[in-house]
């Protein structure tokens, strides 16, 4: 006699079980595949769930997932005497084995095990590499870390004092300058003693080294090429970050500027006249602005330039109320500049007034510093490129977070 064989899709094979008579959970004419239990820690899936008694040495595939934060310790195999039956690994998050003449039962083990979720860029920022990670609370209260190591040195995050994001991850960013944009930045998790904790992907694979390399081009490069991910204004940042970050590692390292980049438009002046430097109140006594620079090779830094005859301290200098750090100049006696650090992208059209005692402000841009640049007419052929490239960027950060002039 034959018997019809049913296949149902693993994930419905408890509630399958449930309907059929109690006093036999066989179903008649095929062998069974039990699965454990979907967990918060992973789930077991198989390509087939029962196998027809007539074909029972059949080929069995199971895909083992673990969640974000675990990793697949053990998967084992055992017949209905409780028995342990073959199964192989095939390296890539499945298994299989060939199906005996009888039930079978299947179980997963999941382990603890940092896992790196995400990276990206921050668009509308400071440029910074963001890596998402999701570590197990363990591992987090025995002190685990997040080490970041980049051009611009190491950087540790303790994660038991890092907030988590809506998603649950560890968010960790290591802030870069434009002209390191190809340089890359490695995530290394560690423990409270130093000691290296493997690193694992979303699939529970191990990472083929024991850290996760990253950089701005390869970010941006993998971005532009995804038809289905970004948007026109995400689109625009994306590649003009790129070529700000090509054209001052030319400005700085003479390093080629890669094909695929755009070349900047050029810059009208009057378009700029706007931004020069302005000032208001007394100046106070031998005080005396002599250049405002634009930090290229920092994380975009506004730098005034200032002379006193007179005792420095006695004369202070804030931004929004705050002391700005009065540093001496290496160019002239008598020099010395402050710095308005760490602009982000959609700040770059911003004006910033630095008071000089109580009444004397000057009100300066970093579009001042291309004015005046444009007005001056001097500068060399690298400069002019970093600076027509972060107007670029500067102009698609505005269209992105929605700035209007």
């Amino acid at each position: 006699m034959r018997y019809d064989v049913f296949y149902v899709p693993a994930a419905s094979i408890k509630a399958y079980q449930n309907a059929i008579s109690s006093n036999n959970s066989n179903i008649i004419g095929a062998y069974f595949v039990d699965l454990p239990a979907d967990t918060e820690k992973g789930t077991v899936t198989a390509d087939r769930v029962f196998v027809p008694s007539e074909n029972w040495s059949k080929d069995v595939t199971l895909t083992v997932t673990p969640k974000p934060g675990y990793k697949v310790k053990n998967v084992s195999l055992k017949n209905s005497l409780g028995e342990e039956q073959e199964i192989f690994d095939n390296q890539d998050g499945t298994y299989w084995f060939n199906m005996p003449g009888e039930d079978v039962t299947v179980d997963a083990e999941f382990e603890a095990a940092p896992t790196v979720n995400a990276a990206n860029v921050t668009l509308g920022g400071e440029l910074g590499l963001n890596f998402f990670l999701t570590v197990p609370d363990e591992l987090v209260e025995a002190g685990a870390k997040a080490v970041l190591e980049g051009p611009d040195g190491k950087r540790e995050f303790a994660l038991a004092e890092t907030p988590k994001d809506p998603d649950g991850d560890y968010k960790v960013t290591y802030k870069l300058k434009a002209i390191f944009a190809d340089r890359k930045v490695s995530l290394k998790p560690v423990d409270s003693n130093g000691a290296t904790i493997k690193l694992y992907k979303t699939s529970g694979a191990e990472l083929d080294e024991d850290k996760l390399e990253y950089s701005i081009y390869k970010y941006v490069n993998a971005f532009t090429d995804d038809d289905s991910r970004p948007t026109e204004k995400e689109l625009a940042v994306a590649k003009t970050m790129y070529s700000f970050g090509a054209y001052s590692a030319k400005w700085k390292f003479g390093t080629a500027v890669p094909e695929d980049v755009t070349a900047p438009k050029e810059l009208d002046t009057e378009d700029f006249k706007q931004n020069e430097l302005k000032t208001s109140g007394t100046i106070p006594d031998g005080i005396k602005l002599t250049a405002l620079s634009l930090v290229l090779d920092s994380n975009k830094a506004l730098r005034l330039y200032f002379t006193c005859t007179g005792d420095i301290t006695a004369c202070p200098v804030t931004l929004d109320g705050k002391a700005l750090t009065v540093k001496p100049s290496d160019y002239a006696e008598g020099e010395y500049y402050v710095d308005i650090e760490n602009i982000g992208a959609k700040k770059l059209k911003n004006t910033f007034d630095i008071k000089f005692g109580d009444n004397f402000t000057a009100s300066v841009s970093p579009m001042s510093y291309v004015c005046n640049t444009l007005i001056d007419n001097t500068a060399g052929e690298d400069v002019m490129n970093v600076l027509k490239a972060l107007c670029a960027y500067s102009d698609a950060v505005d269209e992105y977070v929605g700035v209007s002039n």
